[in-house]
């Protein structure tokens, strides 16, 4: 089963279902997951201390360099950089 049957079970939802709402949003799954990922890091970032690495694992990410080079495409900055920020 791939991830997209992983998660909508996790969501109790049917496959078609999911399908149908992501379209009709027109959203692809991928960026959905993506989204949530940028999401769950950056209030990770904003909110504790942790690791760069225990963020990027956490909120779904292969590795931190994974995250890395995710997270300035998607906010344009480097997470550390975002951090600081947050934290002024």
């Amino acid at each position: 089963m791939g991830e997209c049957g992983r998660r909508r079970r996790g969501a109790g939802c049917r496959r078609r279902s999911l399908q149908r709402a992501l379209t009709a949003e027109q959203v692809t799954f991928r960026a959905l997951r993506r989204a949530v990922r940028i999401t769950t890091a950056g209030y990770r970032l904003r909110n504790t201390g942790d690791s760069m690495t225990r963020i990027a694992h956490d909120a779904g990410f292969f590795d931190s360099a994974h995250f890395c080079r995710a997270w300035p495409t998607a906010c344009g900055v480097p997470p550390s950089l975002y951090r600081s920020w947050a934290a002024a």
